[in-house]
C-alpha cells in the first residue's frame, strides 16, 4: 500500500515580488506566479501526472495555485489549515530588508524560541508538519498533491528525513523550495518507510524559458 505525495510550493506571489515576509498574511499570486503554475499544469499533463485529491493551504497564494491545477485536471481541492505557512510573528507584512536590520544584533535563536518574538518556533513548525504528514498517510493509498508554502514544506521534508530542528547557524541541513517547485515522496505502509524521489523540481520553468 503506497502513498505518493507531491509537495508543491505556490507560484510567485505579490508579496514575494515585493520582498515582504508574508507568513500567514494573504497575498495573491503575481502575474508571473500564475504563468509559473500554468506552465507546471501543462508539464504535468504532458507527462500524464495526475492526483486523487489536492490538499491545500487556504492562504490566497496557495489557494489560487491549487485552483489553477484543480481546474486544469478536474479534481477536487480540500483546504487544510495544517498546511498554512509558518507564523512569522512581528515580521509579518514587513519588508525582509527592514526586518534583517532590526534583528541583526540579536543572538541566533534556539529551536524553541518564537520566530520574530511572537511567531512559531522551529519545534512548533516541525510538530505541525509531522502531524500534517501523518494525516496524509492515514488516508487510503493513492496520489496526493499538497499545495503549500516554503517553510512548512521544508519542515515536512525534515520530518521524513528524521532531521529535528536545531539552533541558528548550526542547522545541518536546510530544505528550500523555489516558487512552483515541488518534491515527490512515497510512503510504503507495508514496509513503514519513506522514499524521497525528487526535491525542488522546476523542470517546467526551464522548459518555459527555453
Amino acid at each position: 500500500m503506497v502513498h505518493k505525495i507531491t509537495l508543491l510550493r505556490h507560484g510567485l506571489s505579490v508579496g514575494n515580488q515585493k520582498g515582504i515576509i508574508q507568513g500567514q498574511m494573504d497575498y495573491p499570486l503575481s502575474d508571473e506566479g500564475s504563468k509559473q503554475t500554468h506552465s507546471l499544469l501543462r508539464y504535468w499533463k504532458e507527462h500524464d501526472v495526475c492526483f486523487d485529491v489536492i490538499v491545500a493551504s487556504p492562504l490566497l497564494r496557495a489557494k489560487q495555485t491549487a485552483e489553477i491545477i484543480s481546474s486544469g485536471m478536474n479534481m477536487p481541492i480540500e483546504f487544510d489549515d495544517s498546511w498554512c505557512e509558518r507564523h512569522q510573528g512581528k515580521a509579518e507584512g514587513r519588508p525582509y530588508s527592514d526586518v534583517k536590520l532590526q534583528y541583526a544584533d540579536q543572538p541566533h535563536d534556539t529551536p524553541y524560541d518564537p520566530m520574530f518574538e511572537t511567531g512559531e518556533s522551529r519545534w512548533d513548525l516541525f510538530i505541525r508538519a509531522a502531524n500534517a504528514m501523518q494525516l496524509l498517510i492515514r488516508r487510503p493509498a493513492g496520489a496526493y498533491l499538497v499545495v503549500s508554502h516554503g517553510a512548512i514544506l521544508g519542515a515536512a521534508i525534515h520530518t521524513v528525513l528524521g532531521v529535528p530542528p536545531s539552533s541558528g547557524r548550526n542547522r545541518p541541513i536546510r530544505i528550500g523550495f523555489d516558487n512552483s517547485g515541488y518534491a515527490v515522496l512515497e510512503f510504503d505502509a507495508d514496509e513503514a518507510h519513506w522514499r524521497l524521489l525528487h526535491l525542488n523540481v522546476t523542470s517546467h520553468l526551464s522548459k518555459r524559458s527555453g
